[in-house]
């Protein structure tokens, strides 16, 4: 039987100088713990000690070598197994995890794209706002703080803040009104945007509406319909800096 305070202080020596993690140890079970450090007999063993064995400090014998041998196959399994299943995806690697699934990785880059004629200190507002998965690519201008509409529709009916029965021409005598439904991107900050309906392209309705400090934000307006407002109609999104963050257009009919 071996001295098990001498077993333990060699392999925590041991295991400082050489980084290892006690997998092998623990894998070959406590009644070989004598065997591994000492190389020699214990408990249920009866092999002879190896003479050449030291277990002085800084010693490398056979079966420390054998033990750190077992812990580096171990780890280069997990690695292995890492590997297969995520192709592409090294260890330390930077790459973002949603790289594993190519259609979010489309949508998030669709989301941060940026329109032509944009200014340079609106698009830099633009990408310092954070990306939520169901985010969407700007229908319009961005404003001066980054807010932009990924959404807009045009329906007769509304629930939920969403359009329904959607269309571009809306019948005076099967509905009552005209729905803009939005969805608003921007900081986390109370602002206001307004709606404009121009019939032929002057104004003929205005409406402010004020955004909520959320990420994204659904809300719409209306326009009741009229006789009179048989025509061409455009409803605009515009923000407190003047960008035109969205636009649809649609007909009036009888």
């Amino acid at each position: 039987m071996c001295d098990r305070s001498l077993v333990w202080k060699v392999w925590i020596r041991s295991a400082i100088r050489r980084n290892l993690h006690g997998t092998g140890l623990r894998m070959l079970g406590s009644g070989c713990v004598c065997a591994l450090v000492l190389g020699g007999a214990c408990r249920g063993d009866h092999r002879e000690r190896d003479p050449q064995a030291s277990i002085g400090a800084g010693a490398r014998g056979p079966a420390s070598r054998d033990l750190e041998s077992i812990s580096l196959e171990s780890r280069d399994k997990s690695s292995r197994a890492r590997r297969k299943q995520f192709p592409g995806h090294e260890e330390g690697s930077s790459q973002l995890e949603t790289s594993r699934d190519p259609l979010r990785v489309e949508r998030l880059s669709d989301s941060r794209a940026v329109p032509d004629g944009t200014k340079n200190a609106h698009a830099r507002a633009f990408r310092r706002l954070p990306v939520a998965v169901s985010d969407g690519a700007p229908v319009g201008a961005i404003g001066a703080n980054g807010i932009h509409l990924d959404s807009i529709e045009l329906g007769t009916g509304w629930s939920r803040s969403r359009c329904e029965d959607l269309g571009t021409q809306f019948s005076i005598s099967t509905g009552d009104r005209v729905n803009v439904c939005i969805r608003v991107v921007h900081p986390r900050a109370e602002e206001d945007v307004m709606v404009l309906w121009k019939k032929e392209g002057r104004i003929a309705r205005r409406r402010k509406i004020t955004i909520r400090n959320i990420h994204a934000f659904r809300t719409r307006a209306y326009l009741a319909l009229r006789p009179e407002y048989t025509g061409s109609w455009r409803v605009e999104v515009i923000s407190t800096d003047g960008a035109v963050l969205g636009s649809a257009s649609f007909e009036v009919v009888e």
